[in-house]
């Protein structure tokens, strides 16, 4: 019975404070005379005890049910706990209503106004990287990266020439030294105005090319290689073909050849600071084995080839070798190391050059292959040459410049002829390289050559149709001749092709209206189909 007590007086408790929720916490008074009953102490405490139980509050939004107050069926006085004072209760409501913000979970990044945007870090190190990729650097020692810039005071020409110049590496007007019988690459990143080539001279400006296991020349996007051989000048230049004096020198060395660098001298002069030489120590041991190298060359298969040959220069080039290696011993001997190392030096030098000239069987095979294939060019050069020399004769005449010494050139044929026959192919192709070098550089002076003059007259239009003609087949002879020469790069070579295509579809044109009599137009025709052909030579780095 006293448990049934207990639940009563709980369930009527839990309805007085819902009750006073509801009323917004206003005082129940009990109605008049009403008899407040008594509860046992042990159902007090019972009640406390639910009441007092923690409670464990989620964290969820709180209900919009409005909880209204219940009926009351007794009429039963309870002790409610005195109103809180009015800035209290708004001051619980404030705290109340700041605890109902609800909090995100996660960080709310809040977006800045439309304006300039700011530099970040980020965008200043792709801002570097972005600089670092306008100027390339060199990939390796075998290669090389070409660009243009304003002369530095260590470039060897400045204060010459061109205001703007080469440079290597980002090295302006480097000097460079390569080792025969490797590849080089250069990677040419300049612009249309300053294509790059390899010269015989400074000064570049398109005057003595060198062609010689060169590929991809004239061009200032792309890549040029160089092998040289023991046929490659001690010394070239990379040019400019449109600019005098923007390159630097190349200096080219057989292997284990050593070469001073000027310009590191000039670089340090320029800076106020002393050149610092480093001075190669010389031992016994170093010397030892120069000298014993050398002898064992001088009883070599390549020797003895040449003392059994009737080469009296390469018979001549093994006595001055053994004659250096006897001085180079008692250079030793005498404890003059560096002079020794120097002869030794010299010996074996002459020992490579007297190879060279009485090769092997093989290498005989392969320069004799050399020898036709040049001969062949030559006479397809000396053809174009003389064809376009007949063709401004009679337009306009020849200027003086032009116009080659051919008794002088067939001369030179002969003797390489000579040597061919004597199975001395290096002193032949050597002259046929001469020839050919000859021959493209007045082929050259042709092709910008202004004495043709465009405006003749002509009896019939038939006549003057004939000479635009010759004049469009002049031109086209001269692509061949101009890529052997020029050695163009890949990507010049089609550009080349496509405009040779559509000069030749226009001239196929131009004669379609000609047969069937229609001049004027075959005329306007090749006038363009000519013009298109100039183009393609320009692709392929012949000025006009």
């Amino acid at each position: 019975m006293s448990k049934l007590r207990a639940r009563i007086a709980l369930f009527f408790y839990m309805a007085t404070v819902l009750s006073l929720v509801a009323c917004g916490g206003q005082t129940v008074k009990p109605e008049g005379n009403a008899v407040v009953d008594t509860v046992e102490p042990k159902a007090v405490e019972a009640a406390s005890a639910v009441t007092q139980k923690p409670v464990v509050v989620e964290d969820k939004p709180e209900s919009l049910v409005e909880v209204m107050p219940q009926k009351q069926e007794g009429r039963v006085s309870i002790g409610v706990e005195p109103i809180p004072a009015k800035q209290d209760m708004l001051a619980a409501e404030e705290v109340k209503s700041a605890a109902d913000i609800p909090v995100p979970k996660k960080p709310v990044v809040v977006s800045a106004a439309p304006g300039k945007p700011e530099p970040t870090v980020a965008s200043g190190v792709a801002a570097s990287e972005a600089e670092k990729k306008v100027r390339p650097v060199s990939a390796g020692p075998n290669r090389f990266v070409v660009t243009v810039g304003p002369k530095k005071s260590t470039h060897p020409a400045y204060g010459k020439g061109h205001a703007m110049g080469f440079l290597v590496d980002g090295v302006s007007g480097k000097e460079l030294v390569i080792e025969r019988g490797k590849v080089y690459t250069f990677e040419i990143v300049t612009n249309p105005k300053h294509d790059v080539y390899l010269s015989k001279k400074a000064v570049g400006w398109g005057g003595a090319p060198f062609a010689a296991g060169v590929e991809g020349a004239y061009t200032y996007k792309g890549e040029m290689t160089l092998k040289a051989d023991k046929e490659t000048p001690d010394q070239l230049f990379y040019a400019c073909r449109n600019h005098p004096y923007m390159g630097g020198v190349i200096h080219v060395v057989d292997k284990g050849q050593k070469v001073d660098i000027k310009q590191q001298v000039a670089a340090s002069k320029a800076a106020g600071g002393a050149v610092s030489t480093k001075v190669a120590t010389v031992t016994q041991s170093k010397v030892k084995q120069k000298l014993m190298f050398a002898e064992m060359m001088l009883g070599a298969q390549g020797t003895k080839r040449v003392l059994a040959s009737q080469n009296d220069e390469a018979k001549q080039l093994v006595a001055d070798a053994r004659k250096k290696l006897n001085e180079g011993r008692e250079q030793s001997l005498a404890g003059a190391l560096p002079e020794a190392l120097a002869l030794a030096d010299q010996s074996l030098k002459m020992l490579s050059e007297a190879s060279r000239l009485v090769p092997g069987d093989e290498e005989i095979a392969q320069q004799a292959e050399s020898y036709k294939t040049m001969l062949v060019e030559i006479r397809d050069y000396q053809k174009s040459y003389r064809d376009n020399i007949k063709r401004m004769e009679r337009a306009a005449g020849v200027a003086d410049d032009v116009k080659l010494d051919e008794k002088k050139l067939a001369a030179e044929l002969a003797q390489a002829k000579n040597l061919a026959e004597k199975k001395n192919y290096v002193r032949a192709n050597k002259l046929l390289r001469q020839v050919q070098t000859t021959l493209t550089g007045a082929l050259h002076k042709i092709l910008d050559s202004k004495t043709i003059v465009y405006d003749l007259k002509f009896d019939t239009p038939s006549d003057e149709y004939e000479y635009e003609l010759k004049r469009f087949t002049g031109y086209e002879e001269l692509i061949p001749v101009a890529i052997e020469a020029k050695k163009p790069a890949p990507g010049a070579v089609k550009l080349m092709e496509s405009f040779l295509s559509k000069a030749r579809s226009r001239r196929d044109e131009a004669v379609a209206k000609a047969d069937a009599g229609d001049y004027p137009m075959a005329i306007a025709m090749l006038l363009q189909a000519t013009k298109t052909v100039r183009r393609a030579l320009r692709m392929v780095g012949v000025s006009q």
